[in-house]
């Protein structure tokens, strides 16, 4: 199985065993490109991008305006497309598998990013529409 696909399948069974709901995955973003994951617990989508690397230094490269700009192109499409979640919180996370590790490690950035172009308020609301 090639990196991307095997960090997918460990994150999400990591996100089922901590209470979360996988709604979508590989789900595709108009104009190009993937939602890694895209789950839901206690009123929060979470958007997850995951990262997988056989390099623990190469795994934190930070995720780029560029995949921000699709990331959150693709939450909007997805929530468009799903009008019963538009009054969720969302955000969005990343999760990093050191599969240079065995077993792999996994770390969960939550509410690792804002989308492009959204500053976060002063109450640390993540909500966004």
């Amino acid at each position: 199985m090639d990196d991307g696909r095997y960090g997918e399948e460990v994150a999400t069974r990591y996100l089922r065993r901590r209470g979360w709901l996988p709604l979508a995955r590989n789900w595709p973003v108009p104009g190009g490109g993937e939602l890694d994951i895209v789950a839901l617990r206690n009123g929060i989508l979470a958007v997850v991008e995951v990262k997988t690397r056989r390099s623990p230094e190469a795994l934190y490269e930070p995720v780029s305006l560029a995949q921000r700009a699709r990331i959150s192109r693709g939450a909007t499409a997805f929530v468009h497309r799903n009008p019963q979640l538009r009054r969720l919180n969302i955000r969005f996370d990343v999760i990093l598998v050191d599969r240079s590790r065995r077993p792999s490690r996994i770390t969960h950035q939550t509410d690792a990013f804002d989308p492009p172009g959204r500053r976060r308020e002063m109450s640390g609301s993540t909500r966004w529409s």
